[in-house]
């Protein structure tokens, strides 16, 4: 799958399988990460996934 040209829309299911293998693709698009940011979105989302029952 090519994610850049995926359109994924919300409630969309994906199947991942991991595999090793012997090549590796190059960086489409890499970009600051932001911790604070990404740490909040992450404890939202746990929140909200407790609250909804689907995370203990």
């Amino acid at each position: 799958m090519q994610w850049k040209q995926a359109n994924l829309h919300v409630g969309d299911k994906i199947e991942i399988m991991a595999t090793e293998i012997e090549v590796v693709s190059s960086v489409v698009e890499r970009g600051d990460i932001d911790r604070q940011h990404m740490l909040a979105a992450y404890q939202n989302l746990k929140e909200f996934l407790i609250k909804e029952g689907r995370l203990k």
